[in-house]
């Protein structure tokens, strides 16, 4: 336990404050936060389990940094198997605010089984991010399918 505790407090306090201000000279955003912060845009749950023919509700969330309106483009690209509705949200933000919408993730009967990435396709205020976070499908085995197709083999 420190008896005097003030000057690591300070020291701690200037080198955290020299720290974010590094950080804002290394971006090039208006926010530099928009850098440094990986859940600006992110999906809750991360993962889903699935078996084919069954579907989950996935809350995609989106933070706005900025004190003025933000709009933004969400684009849910999906492996092979693997349905999202809907596919492309776009909408606006308040300024510092945060916001959440509702995904239905559905896995076809092709999808694989394992893991499936869905990466989100982010634009805002019309710059483009690219696929800027994803979430995890992973496909889990129909057993009754499964089986039931692997006694006509065997017949």
């Amino acid at each position: 336990m420190m008896d005097h505790p003030t000057q690591f407090i300070e020291r701690y306090r200037k080198w955290s404050y020299g720290m974010r201000d590094a950080f804002r000279t290394l971006s090039t955003e208006e926010d530099y936060r928009y850098w440094f912060d990986p859940f600006w845009v992110c999906v809750e749950p991360y993962r889903v389990s699935l078996a084919p023919g069954q579907s989950a509700d996935v809350k995609v969330r989106v933070r706005n940094f900025r004190s003025t309106r933000q709009t933004h483009r969400i684009e849910l690209h999906t492996p092979p198997g693997i349905r999202v509705d809907p596919p492309i949200h776009e909408g606006e933000l308040a300024g510092e605010s945060r916001r959440a919408f509702s995904v239905r993730v559905t896995a076809a009967s092709e999808a694989n089984q394992g893991v499936n990435l869905v990466a989100l396709d982010v634009t805002l205020n019309g710059h483009r991010y690219g696929q800027w976070c994803d979430f995890v499908v992973k496909g889990t085995c129909d057993r009754i399918r499964d089986l039931d197709s692997a006694e006509r083999q065997v017949d």
